[in-house]
C-alpha cells in the first residue's frame, strides 16, 4: 500500500547561506538559534573574521551582523523570546564558563540589559549535550542539564536573570552519566507548567525521560513521567531531542534513536495529549529510512501542521516531514521535501523557531553547511488556514491496472461543515484512472458510515458523495472508497495526485502525491568493468545484467537509470557514446545525483530475463578520487528499484621501486621541497642504507647516499632560506645528525658532518628547529620527555634536561614546532602517552631566551577526548602561529573519536576536534596549504584492509 501523508508540501527552495562571513557552529537541535519578534525574523551566527557569535537580523532579502555575543566556538547558544516583557534572553552553553544574557528590545533593535557569566557551577560535560532553556508562563526562567554524573539538573531565576538558583537535582539515578534535554511551557485546566524531557548518550539501555512542574508548586516539587516514554522495537535512546507545544496543549518530542531492527524506527516522535498519556509515532525507520540527525520539530498554528525536520546521513541535506495534528500515524509514509541543500554539499546541525507559527511568520529553518563552512538558511511559505486540505491519499493495492480502493483524508476548515443529507464530497481522479459509468452509494464510505447517495462520471473521473453525517467545522473527514466501487489505477507507474472540493469549499484543492508502481521484480545485480581504474581518472565503463521475470521493456520508451557512488564525477545534461547491446542510445547525466539516464533503443528489444549491456563513454565519468571497493545501482523504468551492483574496485597511488617500508613514526618528516622538486628520505630494500631522493616528473631517483645505519630513522628539517636540510638520524646505538646544503640543483654533505646528538638508542626521536635557529631533540622515555639543544647548527649539544617527568605512561611519542605567541618566540613540545589507562596528550612550550630547564606546561588546557585515551601517535604544525596536534586515541566506543585535531589558536586557546569516528587511522599526519587556507590531516585504516584517506578542513581558522 502507498500511503503518503502530508498537507500540500511547502514549495521548499535549497535555501541560501545566512552570510558567507558565517561559520558552521551550530552543535544540537535542542537549542533554539532562531525566531520571529517584531515582525523580523533573527538568528544567531558565528562570524568567521570576528571570531565571534552574533544575533543576526533578516530584513527579508538578506542578513545584516547586529549584535555582538561569546566568542570561541566553544560556546552554543539557546535562545527564548519573552513577548510579554519585549526581552530577549539568551545562555550560552560552555564547558567552563557558560553565558547569560538578557535584552530589552527598542526601535527594531536588541539593547543588553544583563550579562552574567558566574556559571561555573552549571556547565555542560561535553560538547555533544549543550544546556537547553526555557521561560515558564509565570516569568521564570530554567536552564536544564543532564550533569555527567546520570542527574538531570536545573537552575532557575525567578528575577528575569538578575539571580540564579544552585545547581538543583530533579532527577537522580538516570541510565547514562550524560545526555540532551530541551523543555516547554504549557497551560492544562488553567494550571501553568513547563516540562522537561531528556535523551540519554547511546548506550545499551539508554532512553527518554520527560517530568514536568506546576508553576505554582517548590522547585523540587516534579512528576516523573518517562516509564511512558518506551521504544517501538529493539532501538535505544540517543542524545538527539527536540521539543515543542502546540495550541491544544499537546506536548511533542521528536528524537533520535540508536541501534534497532530494519522495521524500527531510526527517529521517533512522542505526543502527550491533554490528559498526560503519552503515544510514540515512528517517522522514519532504519530500514526503509531516511535517517535523520538533528531532529526538530516546528509547529504551524494556524493550519495545525506539524513539521518533522532533519539532516539525512546518507545525501547530508536537510528535510522535513509534515502532517496534520491528529494524524501523526501517518508520518513513516509521509512525503520527505528538502529544506537546505546545494549540490553535493554537506549540511550539518539545525535549527528551528520554538512556538507557533503562522502565515505571517512563514517558517524560518538555519543550518550549518558543513562543507561551505557557513550558516544557511531558507524561509518557507505557510499557507493562510482557509481552504479545503487533502491530508493524504491511500491507494490499495498500489501497482498498475489494478482494481483498488482509495482512503481520502480530508480536512474541512472552520467554515466548511456539512450536513448529514445535503453536503457534498466531490473528487476528481487523474489521467487514465478506471471511473465507472454508475456506482453504489453503500461501497462508499464517510467516517465509516456508507454515503447517502453517490454518482460518477467516467469521462471526467468524477465522484459525487452526499455525507450520510453531519461533517463539523474544523473537522477530519475520512472518505473510503472501497474495492467494491470498481475504480482502477491508471496504466503506467509513477506519481498522481487527485482533486476534492465540498459544497461548503467549492474550489478544487490537489492531494498529496501517491506512487503507483509496475512491478515488484528487479534487475540483477550488475557487474562494473571501470577502465581504468585509476583514482580520479577518467574511465569507461561496462555494465552488465539481466531484467527481472517482470522486466520486459518499451523500445524508444523505458529507460535505464545509472546511479553512481558519491565520489564519482559524472558529466551533465546530453551524452553522447553510450550504448545499449552495442546500439546507440540517447542518454543524459545529471552530476547533481551522480545519474546516467539512457533510453532504450528503437532496434533493441529487451524481454522478460534478457541480457543488457551498457557502455558509458570515459567523456562522461571520472573515477572517485579515492581508492576503494564501489558499488553502482540499476534500476529500469519497468523496475524502478534501485539494485546495487556487485562491487569493483578503484586504485590509488603507486609504489616506490626499490624501497622498503620504515617511514614508521609519524612525529618524524622524511619528506620536504626545496628548488622546485620534491625530496625524501628513502631505505633501499636490498641494502637498508637511506637515500636521499628526488622526484622527477612521476619517478623518485636516489641522489645521495645519507648513512648506512638500517636502524636509522630521519627526521628532516628544511632552513629554506639559507638553502640547507637538517636530518636527525636516531634509531641506533647513537644518535646523529646530518647537515646538507643545496646549490646548482645539487644537495652536498656538509663538512664535518654527521655529529654526534646523544648516545641514546631511541629511534622516536625527534627534531625542532627554533625561531632563533637553535636545535632540539626529543623523546620519551621511562615516564619522562628528554631534550636536548643546540645553538650552533649541531657542532656541539648541551647537557640534556628532563622536560617533564612522572608521565603517566613510561612510553609516547614527541613532536616540537617552532612559534610566536605574545611577542615572544617559542618552541612548542606535544606529547602522546602510550595508550595505558589514563594515557593523556600534553602540550609544555619554551621561550627561545629562557634557559633549557624552564618550559611553561598547556597541558591541563586540552581538551582531551571523552571516553578514551591517548595513544603514542601525534604529529604537529603551524601556520599563523596556530598549532596544529593531529593525533590517535585508544579505547572507546564506536562513537568516540578515534582521531583528533587539538588546535592552539594565536592567543593560546585550546580546542579539540573529532577527525574520525569509531573506526579511525593509525599513524595520523597533516600537511596546509598556506596559500588557500586549507587544512589536510590523513592517515592509514586499520584492520584486515589498509588504506591510506585524505580528509580537508577548508579553512585553516576552525
Amino acid at each position: 500500500m502507498s500511503f503518503l501523508v502530508s498537507t500540500t508540501p511547502l514549495s521548499a527552495q535549497p535555501g541560501s547561506p545566512l552570510a558567507t562571513t558565517t561559520t558552521a557552529e551550530y552543535r544540537k537541535s535542542n537549542q533554539s538559534k532562531v525566531f520571529f519578534y517584531d515582525g523580523i525574523w533573527w538568528a544567531y551566527g558565528f562570524h568567521e573574521a570576528q571570531a565571534k557569535w552574533y544575533i543576526w537580523k533578516y530584513n527579508g532579502t538578506t542578513w545584516t551582523r547586529t549584535n555582538k555575543q561569546e566568542a570561541t566556538t566553544s560556546y552554543f547558544i539557546d535562545a527564548v523570546v519573552d513577548t510579554v516583557n519585549g526581552k530577549l534572553y539568551s545562555f550560552a552553553s560552555h564547558h567552563t564558563k557558560p553565558r547569560f544574557r538578557r535584552y530589552g528590545y527598542s526601535g527594531g533593535t536588541w539593547v543588553k540589559e544583563l550579562e552574567k557569566s558566574t556559571f561555573q557551577y552549571f556547565v555542560h560535560p561535553d560538547k555533544t549535550n549543550p544546556v537547553s532553556m526555557v521561560l515558564a508562563k509565570d516569568g521564570t526562567l530554567w536552564v536544564f542539564r543532564v550533569d555527567g554524573s546520570s542527574n538531570l539538573q536545573a537552575t532557575y531565576s525567578s528575577d528575569m536573570g538578575v539571580t540564579w538558583s544552585p545547581a538543583t537535582t530533579i532527577k537522580a539515578g538516570l541510565n547514562v552519566s550524560t545526555g540532551t534535554t530541551d523543555a516547554v511551557a504549557f497551560t492544562l485546566s488553567g494550571q501553568n507548567y513547563i516540562g522537561v524531557g531528556y535523551a540519554e548518550k547511546n548506550t545499551a539501555n539508554s532512553g527518554y525521560g520527560f517530568l514536568y512542574h506546576r508553576d505554582s508548586d517548590g522547585p523540587m516539587v516534579w512528576t516523573d513521567e518517562s516509564n511512558q516514554l518506551t521504544m517501538l522495537g529493539t532501538e535505544v535512546g540517543l542524545n538527539d531531542i527536540c521539543m515543542n507545544v502546540d495550541g491544544s496543549n499537546q506536548i511533542y518530542m521528536f528524537v533520535r534513536t540508536a541501534g534497532g531492527n530494519d522495521g524500527d524506527p531510526r527517529n521517533t516522535l512522542y505526543r502527550r495529549n491533554t490528559a498526560g498519556v503519552w503515544t510514540a509515532f515512528a517517522v522514519n525507520n532504519v530500514g526503509t529510512g531516511p535517517l535523520w540527525t538533528s531532529p526538530a520539530i516546528a509547529l504551524d498554528g494556524e493550519n495545525q501542521v506539524l513539521y518533522l525536520l532533519g539532516r539525512n546521513t546518507v545525501s547530508a541535506m536537510v528535510e522535513y516531514k509534515m502532517c496534520s495534528i491528529g494524524q501523526e500515524s501517518t508520518l513513516l509514509a509521509a512525503a520527505v521535501d528538502t529544506v537546505l541543500a546545494s549540490g553535493s554539499d554537506a549540511f550539518g546541525n539545525l535549527s528551528v523557531p520554538a512556538g507557533l507559527l503562522n502565515s505571517t511568520t512563514g517558517l524560518m529553518v538555519v543550518g550549518d553547511n558543513t562543507t561551505d563552512d557557513d550558516v544557511w538558511f531558507n524561509k518557507l511559505p505557510i499557507s493562510a488556514g482557509s481552504n479545503l486540505n487533502i491530508n493524504s491519499v491511500a491507494v490499495t493495492p498500489d501497482t498498475v491496472n489494478a482494481y483498488a480502493a482509495y482512503t481520502i483524508q480530508l480536512a474541512v476548515s472552520a467554515g466548511g461543515a456539512l450536513a448529514a443529507g445535503a453536503g457534498e464530497i466531490n473528487l476528481r481522479f487523474p489521467d487514465n484512472t478506471l471511473v465507472p459509468g454508475s456506482i453504489t452509494a453503500a461501497n462508499i464510505l464517510i467516517n465509516g458510515t456508507p454515503a447517502t447517495t453517490a454518482s460518477s462520471n467516467s469521462i471526467t473521473r468524477e465522484l459525487v458523495i452526499t455525507s450520510p453525517v453531519n461533517i463539523p467545522p474544523a473537522s477530519i473527514v475520512t472518505v473510503e472508497v472501497t474495492l467494491a466501487t470498481g475504480l482502477a489505477n491508471p496504466t503506467q507507474p509513477g506519481g498522481y495526485t487527485l482533486e476534492a472540493w465540498t459544497s461548503a469549499q467549492p474550489t478544487p484543492v490537489t492531494s498529496p502525491s501517491y506512487d503507483l508502481f509496475a512491478a515488484t521484480t528487479t534487475v540483477t545485480a550488475a557487474s562494473v568493468s571501470p577502465f581504468p581504474a585509476e583514482a580520479d581518472s577518467v574511465a569507461n565503463y561496462t555494465i552488465g545484467f539481466r531484467v527481472g521475470a517482470a522486466g520486459r521493456m518499451f523500445s524508444g520508451t523505458s529507460t535505464f537509470s545509472v546511479q553512481f557512488p558519491s565520489p564519482t564525477v559524472i558529466t551533465h545534461g546530453a551524452l553522447t557514446g553510450v550504448t545499449v547491446n552495442a546500439v546507440g542510445a540517447t542518454a543524459t547525466g545529471n552530476s547533481a545525483n551522480r545519474t546516467v539516464t539512457i533510453t532504450l533503443p528503437a532496434p533493441v528489444t529487451i524481454n522478460n530475463n534478457d541480457s543488457v549491456t551498457l557502455f558509458i563513454p570515459q567523456t562522461v565519468i571520472t573515477n572517485p578520487s579515492y581508492a576503494d571497493t564501489f558499488y553502482v545501482h540499476v534500476a529500469t523504468s519497468v523496475e524502478p528499484t534501485l539494485v546495487k551492483s556487485k562491487g569493483y574496485d578503484i586504485r590509488i597511488g603507486r609504489p616506490i621501486g626499490s624501497t622498503t617500508h620504515n617511514l614508521e613514526r609519524q612525529n618524524q618528516s622524511k619528506i620536504f621541497y626545496h628548488g622546485g622538486s620534491w625530496w625524501a628520505m628513502l631505505q633501499d630494500k636490498a641494502s637498508k642504507n637511506w637515500y636521499l631522493c628526488q622526484r622527477v616528473d612521476t619517478t623518485w631517483t636516489a641522489v645521495r647516499l645519507i648513512t648506512n645505519l638500517s636502524k636509522a630513522r630521519p627526521d628532516c628539517i628544511l632552513d629554506a632560506p639559507n638553502n640547507r636540510v637538517y636530518i636527525l638520524l636516531p634509531g641506533a646505538s647513537t644518535a646523529y645528525l646530518m647537515r646538507l646544503s643545496y646549490s646548482s640543483q645539487t644537495w652536498k654533505i656538509d663538512s664535518g658532518y654527521p655529529k654526534t646528538v646523544w648516545n641514546a638508542q631511541q629511534a622516536t626521536m625527534n627534531l625542532a628547529r627554533a625561531k632563533n635557529g637553535d636545535l632540539w631533540v626529543f623523546f620519551i622515555s621511562a615516564g619522562a620527555i628528554h631534550g636536548r639543544r643546540s645553538s650552533d647548527n649541531g657542532d656541539s649539544w648541551e647537557s640534556p634536561v628532563v622536560i617533564k617527568s612522572s608521565l603517566n605512561d613510561q612510553t609516547g611519542l614527541t613532536d616540537a614546532v617552532p612559534f610566536t605567541y605574545a611577542g615572544n618566540n617559542y618552541v612548542g613540545l606535544g606529547y602522546a602517552e602510550d595508550g595505558g589507562s589514563g594515557a593523556i596528550f600534553g602540550f609544555l612550550r619554551h621561550r627561545d631566551a629562557d634557559p633549557d630547564t624552564v618550559w611553561t606546561d598547556e597541558t591541563s588546557d586540552l581538551e582531551q577526548f571523552d571516553g578514551t585515551d591517548a595513544d603514542d601517535h601525534i604529529s604537529m604544525l603551524e601556520h599563523n602561529n596556530e598549532i596544529f596536534m593531529i593525533v590517535k586515541t585508544a579505547g572507546g566506543t564506536a562513537s568516540a573519536a578515534k582521531n583528533g585535531l587539538m588546535h592552539r589558536e594565536a592567543d593560546g586557546d585550546w580546542s579539540s576536534y573529532p577527525i574520525t569516528i569509531g573506526g579511525g587511522w593509525t599513524r595520523p599526519v597533516g600537511a596546509i596549504d598556506a596559500s588557500n587556507g586549507v587544512l589536510y590531516v590523513m592517515g592509514t585504516t586499520e584492520g584486515a584492509v589498509q588504506i591510506g584517506q585524505m580528509r580537508q578542513v577548508s579553512r585553516i581558522i576552525l
